[in-house]
This record gives structure tokens, sequence and C-alpha cells, in this order.
């Protein structure tokens, strides 16, 4: 044992526990797509019926199902061994998650630093890999983004290692990353173009690759076939419903430097500076960096389609701390390095502030933390939780249910607004439970209505400390925060 905790092994130590507590931490989901067309597809085929948590995507046949099928089969191995409460599964899903994320990008930290003789920098540089505040909680999502760019970063780092650089290998690696989430290609297509300009590999091995990718596509197909029940080639349906028919921009539009400004921003403006001027760096001095044959084309394409959200960028996340350490290095080289000590120390603090908290608060503003303490704490009586359109956490959006979360002992209502609350509503044999989104400014407000209703606050999706010196941290929209209140008679 003793043998094994080295000084070298035990700068994992922490990495790791990180990530654990992370998993743990970030109950629910980044975003719905992240519950409904993973879980909630699962769900549909372990109770062999359609239901009320199935997206229209579902119904369009426009999601690739490699995923759900993986959360298919974790849930009936852990059913089998006794384990059959739902949030248990979601932790697995997302432990699962961290873990391959974790040694991902061990592998992918210790092959890029071979070339690093000062092993302190070698040690700062691993560490930031797994440290750099967004890449653990975007490494325990048991998302479409984030695997995605788990098998995009497997199949980079198996090219890396001469001895993994198998172009079949690649290619099914590659179309695993594909069926996790299609917009990948435009990644694929750099680094399919970086492997034949820039390291001039033969036109044979990228075949090879194009033939295991499409061996995996030609599986994926078959693997949608049988979870919908009928033929289905999903990547052409995701394509003409959304880019053909334009459904995507439905869901809102954004303008074309949408990705650039919210990369200053996102990831908190010190950060961002950090990788955007890392980026133009590079252009400008190395354009045959690798990291940029895959960022910049999955940014291009990203950004002349119309509908736009930040989680687009995810699976290239694992690529900015290497893409930093390469500006790092190109600069050291040159001897045109320069350490301002009081701009790394901001960088240090800002970084592991954010870190702290995206290890402590549950995921997004809070739905399924809120829907996890209905299941706990009330378990053993009749709950009626009433709440408007984006306030139950067990109605999403006023028409999707959790199934996966639903409990017999809770009925849902659906309230147009606050003012829509009355006593009439009350049921005197239940326990009455309001549930709201509040943003910056509303809450004192919103306390003071539902207080003077004989209302009172027993749980909110984040610490409202902790939502409020966050949103005042980042400097990016306010996305909110759900409130659950609990009807009181003795306060009458």
């Amino acid at each position: 044992m003793g043998k094994y905790l080295t000084k070298y092994n035990l700068i994992y130590l922490f990495p790791f526990v990180v990530f654990v507590i992370t998993a743990y931490n970030s109950v629910g989901f980044y975003h719905a797509d992240e519950h409904f067309q993973i879980l909630e597809f699962a769900m549909y085929k372990l109770n062999g019926a359609e239901h009320a948590g199935l997206p229209w995507e579902f119904f369009e046949q426009i999601r690739p199902t490699l995923q759900p099928t993986i959360a298919y089969g974790m849930i009936k191995l852990l059913q089998f061994a006794g384990i059959n409460d739902p949030y248990h599964w979601a932790f697995v899903l997302r432990l699962l998650t961290a873990v391959l994320a974790f040694f991902l990008i061990k592998s992918f930290a210790e092959e890029t630093s071979k070339s690093c003789e000062d092993s302190k920098k070698k040690q700062v540089y691993i560490l930031a890999s797994f440290l750099l505040w967004f890449v653990p909680f975007i490494s325990v999502r048991f998302s479409s983004e984030t695997w995605s760019g788990l098998f995009f970063f497997w199949a980079v780092l198996a090219y890396l290692r001469k001895e993994m650089r198998q172009p079949l290998v690649l290619g099914l690696l590659l179309g695993m990353s594909f069926l996790f989430r299609f917009q990948i290609a435009f990644a694929i297509l750099g680094f399919g173009l970086w492997v034949l300009i820039v390291r001039k590999d033969s036109f044979l091995s990228v075949v090879k690759m194009a033939l295991g990718f499409f061996v995996i596509l030609g599986l994926g197909a078959l693997l949608d076939t049988w979870f919908y029940g009928n033929f289905v080639f999903t990547p052409w349906n995701y394509f003409y419903s959304n880019i053909v028919e334009d459904v995507a921009s439905s869901f809102g539009t954004s303008p074309i430097d949408f990705y650039f400004s919210r990369t200053l921003f996102e990831p908190t403006l010190p950060i961002g500076l950090l990788i955007s001027v890392s980026m133009i760096f590079l252009l400008v001095k190395n354009w045959k960096s690798m990291y940029l044959w895959i960022i910049i084309p999955y940014l291009f394409f990203h950004s002349i389609v119309p509908h736009k959200e930040y989680r687009f960028m995810f699976p290239m996340v694992y690529f900015v701390v290497p893409l930093v350490w390469e500006a790092y290095g190109y600069l050291k080289k040159r001897k045109w390095s320069f350490y301002p000590k009081i701009g790394l120390a901001l960088l240090l603090m800002v970084n592991f502030v954010a870190l702290a908290v995206v290890m402590i608060k549950p995921a997004g503003i809070g739905y399924i933390e809120i829907a996890k303490f209905i299941h706990k704490e009330y378990s053993d009586k009749q709950v009626s939780v009433m709440g408007t359109k984006w306030g139950n956490p067990l109605l999403y959006g006023g028409d999707l249910t959790s199934v996966l979360y639903e409990s017999d002992n809770v009925e849902n209502y659906l309230l147009e607004s606050l003012e829509d609350l009355d006593l009439m509503m009350i049921d005197s044999v239940k326990v009455n439970l309001y549930a709201t989104t509040v943003f910056m400014g509303e809450i004192e407000e919103v306390d003071s209505i539902l207080t003077n209703q004989d209302y009172t606050l027993v749980k909110s999706g984040e610490p409202l400390w902790l939502y409020q010196i966050r949103n005042r941290y980042r400097r990016v929209q306010d996305t909110g925060v759900i409130l659950l209140y609990e009807y009181s008679e003795e306060l009458k």
C-alpha cells in the first residue's frame, strides 16, 4: 500500500475525491435534455409503454438511443442488485461518467506532458486538467454532450499514443462519439483534416478510420430500430427536423458571435480571457495545433446554426487545459513567457471558489434536488404539489412528467401564476406544497406573499446565499432558483 501511494500517485487522489463529491452533490440536470431525452427514454424501455415524460424528440425519432440503452442496462443491473431508488440510479450514472472521465483525463494529461522535464510544472498541468472548475461539473453529467466529448477525447488520445494508434479502433471510438451527439461531426471533420493535412497520414489510414465509423453507424441504426420499434435512421431525422425544417430555431436563436462572447464570461472573465488569448495566440503563431483544428470547425459550424446554447460547447472542455498548456509551451520556447503573480493569484482564487461551488451545489436551478427532498421528507404522507409552469419540479414546463421520479403519494397541479394560489386548493388531509422559480430581486417579494398566505419556505434548489453569490460572481444570465413552500395552519 505504501509503495502504491507514491508522491506521483497522490496527485491523483485529490482530483478523484473532487470528482466523486461532485457526482454525489450534482443532483439533477444542467439542461432538461439530460433527463428527458436520456433517462425518460430509458424509462420507456423499462416500462414497455409510452408515458408523459417523453418529449417531442421521441415521437419524431430524432434522438440516437445508445445512451438511453446504457442507462436502461445499468438500471436493470441495479434492480437485479436490489437497488430500486431512482435517485441512486441517477447517482450511479453520474459516478460512472466521473470515473470514465477521470481515467481519460489522467491518460491524456500524462501523454501530452511527456516532453516536459520540469516535474513541478508537469504536476501543475495534470492537476489543472482535472481541477479547472467546470471540468469536474461537466465530467459527472450523464448527458449527450459529456459522453460524446469523452469518446471523442478517447479517440484523440488513442491517436496520440502510438501503441494505440489503430485506425479501425479510432473509427469505432469516433463513431461512438457521433452516436452520443451528432454535432461532434464538426470536431471529427477538423480532426480528420488535421490527420491528413498536418500529420500527412496515409489516405488508407483515414479510409480505415471511416470504415470503423460506419460500422458503428450501422450498429447504431440497428439499436435505434430496436428501441423505437421500427426502422429508423436518426441522423437523417435529426438533420431534417432541426436543419431543413429549422425546428431548433423555435427554441430561440442567437447572434453569430454568441459562443465567442459567452466564452469570455461563462468560465468567469479571468479564465475566459486566458482561453481566448491562448486560442488567438496559437492561431497566429502555430496554426498547425491539433487543438485549433478540432475546436475551430466545431465552433464555426455551431456559430452559423441559429439556435445556440452554451452547453453545445461542453464536448470541447477536455481540450481547454491542453490548449493553454501548448500556448504556454510555445511562449516558453521563445522565452516570451512571464509570470504576473497577481494575475496568477487571481486565476487560482477565482477557479477554486468556482470549483467549491460546483462541488456542493445541485445541477441547474435545483428541480431534482427539490423532487428528492419531497421524496425523502414526505415518503409516508400524501402530498399535493402546486406550482407554476417552470416551478413544479415534477411537472417540467407544465407538460412533461418526470416518470423516473414520480411517486404514488404525490399529486401535481399546474397553476398559471402565484395569483392563482388560494385557500380553496388546500387539502386538509394532505401535505400542501407550493413550488416556484424566482430570480434575483424577486425572492423577498415572493416570500412575503407566501408567508402572508401561511406558507413556510422549507427547501431551495440551492442555498439562497450561494445562489446570490454565484450570480454576482459569474455575471452571466440569471437562470433563477426553485423554492419549495409548505402550507402550515399553525401559522394562522
